[in-house]
């Protein structure tokens, strides 16, 4: 009985927030305290930028009247947090979970969505595993640019005409060791290609969080072109504040999201360099593409790819396509049933 007993739960608690106005607050979880990701616009920005219909409530004025909770997951178990949460909330309030990082730590992704009511994971090429008996997999909700806000990136934006930019290609990554892009990292360090070397070990990120948020755009924006290098495929938020800086990105063949969330039209528009395999040949010969690329679009080619992810792609995006969802499930608009999906496993998904 109880897959059937959930999906009744669940009718009801998206029943109970049919109204106009939908009252939610955005709870980024604790994972991301110690770089200080997400920016401090979200109160305005949200309230701004959101349909009318959708009404932001800041955590620290309570939450004894919230319909939509939407957490944060970067690949911790949180399900003992979320209970703890629950305990606070209303009985009917709904909790979301946006996973960041459904590609690795899968245990403690697939333990912390048991505890939630519907889930969206950042990575869909690897998200069929989140499928469950007791949350609803929602639509595939992709990573964006969230450590700035709209009003930051264009006021941070407007200082890329004092700022030299370098030929050089940017590598500012986290060198994992356990990642296969470490040994590639230090490929190209000791190659002939021109790169701006700034990674950072795991357990010291300071080099580029201990920046302001100004001093992080300016540092993107000091560079024409990057190299994307996912830790396993993923499209990570790299891509989105390259592009926001203006940067033409390399990317690899390899990444499955990509082409879902970038079509054939914006790529070329966006003076996209893709490659088919991690040589150094093939990332010179790319490196002088993108160079080429940027030079021949020159200012209306940055202004394209910084408007680009501005109307597209930051924060406010994501969290209004999640309110839509939710929206359209207690509106009736969607629909969740038990089923089989892609016959990899039994779970609660949304069907349109």
């Amino acid at each position: 009985m109880w897959p059937e007993l959930r999906v009744f739960q669940l009718s009801e608690q998206f029943r109970l927030i049919k109204k106009r106005e939908i009252r939610f607050t955005f709870l980024p979880s604790y994972e991301t305290d110690f770089i200080d990701y997400f920016h401090s616009e979200i109160a305005g920005e949200f309230n701004s930028h959101l349909d009318l219909c959708y009404h932001y409530v800041p955590p620290r004025k309570g939450i004894d009247d919230i319909d939509v909770v939407i957490l944060t997951n970067h690949g911790s178990d949180m399900y003992q947090n979320i209970w703890e949460l629950r305990r606070r909330l209303p009985e009917d309030t709904l909790i979301a979970v946006w996973f960041w990082d459904n590609h690795e730590r899968m245990h403690n992704s697939y333990r912390t969505a048991l505890a939630a009511d519907i889930i969206f994971a950042s990575h869909d090429y690897t998200s069929s595993y989140l499928l469950n008996p007791a949350s609803i997999k929602g639509m595939h909700i992709p990573s964006c640019t969230a450590q700035w806000g709209c009003k930051q990136a264009e006021e941070f934006f407007l200082c890329r005409d004092c700022i030299q930019r370098s030929n050089k290609l940017l590598l500012n990554y986290v060198d994992y060791d356990f990642s296969w892009r470490s040994n590639l990292l230090k490929e190209i360090r000791v190659s002939d290609i021109d790169a701006e070397n700034l990674t950072m070990l795991p357990d010291d990120r300071t080099r580029y969080f201990s920046k302001g948020k100004a001093e992080r755009f300016k540092e993107w924006l000091g560079y024409k072109t990057t190299i994307i290098l996912p830790l396993s495929n993923d499209l990570s938020t790299r891509v989105f504040d390259a592009l926001l800086a203006g940067l033409v990105i390399i990317v690899p063949d390899t990444m499955p999201d990509f082409d879902k969330i970038f079509s054939a039209s914006d790529q070329e528009k966006l003076g996209v360099v893709r490659i088919n395999d991690f040589s150094i040949s093939t990332i010179k010969k790319a490196h002088k593409n993108a160079i080429d690329s940027f030079d021949e679009a020159g200012e209306a080619g940055v202004q394209t790819r910084h408007k680009y992810v501005l109307e597209n792609h930051m924060l406010v995006h994501r969290i209004g396509q999640m309110l839509q969802e939710i929206r359209s499930v207690s509106s009736g608009e969607a629909e969740f049933l038990f089923s089989n999906y892609c016959q990899v496993q039994y779970g609660l998904s949304l069907i349109n």
